[in-house]
C-alpha cells in the first residue's frame, strides 16, 4: 500500500524486467493496466524515452523503443491479467498458485526458481 503516484509500479516492474534480463522470468499480473501499457512502460524506460512519446506514437520514441526491445527478453515476460485475482482475499494465493502451476506445467523451459511474480 502506498500513495498513488508514489512509485510502486515502477518498482515492481523494473524488478520483472532485472529479472527477465537476468535470464529468468516473470509473471506479472496487472489489476489495473493492460498488456499494451505495460510493455509501453518497459519500452520507455529501457529506451530512456518518457511516455508521453508512447502515448503520442511519435517516431523517434518507436524507433528508440525498438532498438530497446531488441535488448530485451520480452518472451521472458508473461503479462497475465486476472481480474478475480483480489476480489476473494482468502482465495487469492491459492489462485496464484494454481496460475503459476499451470504456466510451469504449458512452459518447461522456465525454471521456478528463476521466477518472479508481480501483482500490481
Amino acid at each position: 500500500a502506498g500513495s498513488p503516484g508514489a512509485g510502486k509500479s515502477a518498482i515492481a516492474l523494473a524488478w520483472a524486467v532485472k529479472t527477465i534480463n537476468d535470464g529468468g522470468h516473470a509473471l506479472y499480473v496487472p489489476l489495473e493496466q493492460t498488456a499494451n501499457e505495460i510493455v509501453g512502460r518497459v519500452l520507455s524506460t529501457e529506451s530512456g524515452r518518457g511516455l508521453r512519446g508512447y502515448w503520442s506514437g511519435s517516431s523517434e520514441w518507436v524507433k528508440d523503443a525498438e532498438k530497446a526491445a531488441g535488448r530485451l527478453a520480452l518472451d521472458h515476460l508473461i503479462i497475465a491479467p486476472d481480474p478475480f485475482i483480489l476480489n476473494d482475499v482468502q482465495g487469492t494465493l491459492s489462485r496464484l498458485e494454481q496460475r503459476i502451476a499451470q504456466l510451469l506445467d504449458q512452459r518447461p523451459d522456465i525454471d521456478p526458481h528463476r521466477l518472479v511474480v508481480v501483482v500490481d
